[in-house]
């Protein structure tokens, strides 16, 4: 189930129009693009696209055929589908201290620096460097905890497994931290990938 208003606000946010303006009459050229775009984000959803977009389910219909044929030929459309899917992700609330944020930074920094020789290395470092470019930006504001997206969760969880052990003794502090952080995160993943619990 997606949340209406997370998408009304990334679609506002990415297109640069106020929710008010995309649940309005308005029949203004650069509403109508938005527009199709949450119809399609919530094309299992379609009650709600209605409610959103004031229009009717056969606009709706047509609406998400338009951004479907597009989306599949159009790379431009492609993107903004992938890059607003990924703003209304679930993100998840990492409780950190400043100490423990810098130490975590100085060891991103580090790992980002060699180079990544494989295809996998270089996607799970994609979303280490997002993930520490939100780590600098909270030394810099002194703001402590961090949120990851789903895709970012997965890759830490991912980069633990593989190459946080590396790490133990020259970074025992930021090491700590990754132990921490793996904690909050275990229960989350448990429970996604087990939803009904163990039946004994």
């Amino acid at each position: 189930m997606i949340d209406t208003q997370l998408l009304l606000d990334a679609i506002g946010d990415y297109f640069k129009v106020t929710p008010t303006e995309l649940q309005s009459k308005c029949r203004k050229h650069r509403l109508s693009y938005p527009r199709k775009m949450i119809a399609y984000i919530l094309r299992n959803q379609k009650d709600d696209a209605v409610k959103l977009t004031a229009r009717s389910p056969e606009v709706i219909k047509r609406w998400i055929s338009d951004i479907n044929f597009l989306e599949e030929n159009d790379q431009l459309v492609k993107n903004d589908y992938e890059v607003i899917t990924q703003r209304i992700q679930p993100v998840m609330q990492i409780n950190l201290t400043q100490s423990q944020i810098k130490s975590l930074h100085g060891l991103f920094t580090e790992f980002l620096a060699a180079d990544a020789n494989n295809v996998m290395l270089k996607l799970i470092s994609m979303h280490i460097d997002d993930i520490n470019e939100k780590l600098r930006k909270r030394i810099k504001t002194g703001k402590a905890n961090i949120g990851m997206d789903e895709k970012q969760q997965y890759a830490f969880l991912v980069w633990h497994y593989h190459f946080s052990e590396h790490f133990e003794n020259s970074h025992a502090h930021a090491y700590m931290t990754i132990i921490d952080i793996i904690q909050q995160l275990k229960p989350i993943h448990h429970a996604k990938t087990n939803p009904g619990g163990n039946q004994e």
